[in-house]
C-alpha cells in the first residue's frame, strides 16, 4: 500500500502526505557517479596562454567554468574565467595560473555520497567541491548543478503524482 491507515482518508481528499521513509537519491548515489570530470592545469602555466586557449571555441578549456590548479599532481587551487580575465588584463607575460588561483576550496572523496557533498556546500556556502580519490589526487569536481541533475528524476516523478492529485481536486 502506498498509504497507511492514518493517511488513507487524507489521500482520498487530495492531500499528499509524505512518508518518513521517502527516497533521497543523494543518500544513495556516490559522488563519483554524479561529478564532472576534472580539467586541470599546472600551476606554472602562463595566464595569458590559458586565457587565449579558453577563448578558442573548440578547446576543452572553453567548455568549463572552472579549472583545478595542480602542483606536482596535487590540487592547490581553482581558477575560473573571471580570475583568468583579471590576470590577463594585467598583461604580465610572466604571471602564472598559480598566482591568480583561489587557494580556498574544499575537497570531498569520490566514494562519499552526494548528500555529504550537499551538506558541505550548504554549510560552507560553496558553489562546488573538488573531488579527490583515495590518494588525494583531483579526479573531478561536483557543483550545485551536478546535485540538481541527480535530483531531477525524483522531482519529475513527484510532479507527475502531484499533477494527478491537483487535477482531480479542481475538476
Amino acid at each position: 500500500m502506498t498509504d497507511s491507515i492514518m493517511t488513507e482518508k487524507l489521500t482520498r481528499r487530495g492531500l499528499r502526505v509524505r512518508h518518513i521513509y521517502e527516497f533521497n537519491p543523494l543518500r544513495q548515489t556516490r559522488v563519483s557517479s554524479i561529478m564532472s570530470p576534472v580539467i586541470a592545469l599546472d600551476s606554472k602555466e602562463r595566464v595569458m596562454e590559458v586565457f587565449r586557449l579558453m577563448n578558442l571555441p573548440d578547446h576543452h578549456f572553453a567548455k568549463n567554468k572552472r579549472l583545478v590548479v595542480l602542483k606536482d599532481g596535487i590540487a592547490v587551487g581553482t581558477v575560473d574565467r573571471s580570475q583568468l580575465f583579471s590576470g590577463a588584463s594585467k598583461a604580465d607575460p610572466e604571471l602564472t595560473v598559480g598566482q591568480v588561483a583561489s587557494k580556498s576550496f574544499l575537497t570531498i572523496r569520490e566514494d562519499e555520497f552526494g548528500f555529504e557533498a550537499l551538506r558541505l556546500m550548504t554549510l560552507n556556502d560553496l558553489p562546488f567541491l573538488v573531488v579527490v580519490d583515495k590518494n588525494i589526487n583531483a579526479v573531478g569536481y561536483i557543483s550545485r548543478g551536478d546535485l540538481i541533475r541527480a535530483q531531477r528524476d525524483k522531482i519529475a516523478d513527484d510532479t507527475i503524482v502531484e499533477k494527478g492529485i491537483w487535477a482531480r481536486l479542481f475538476k
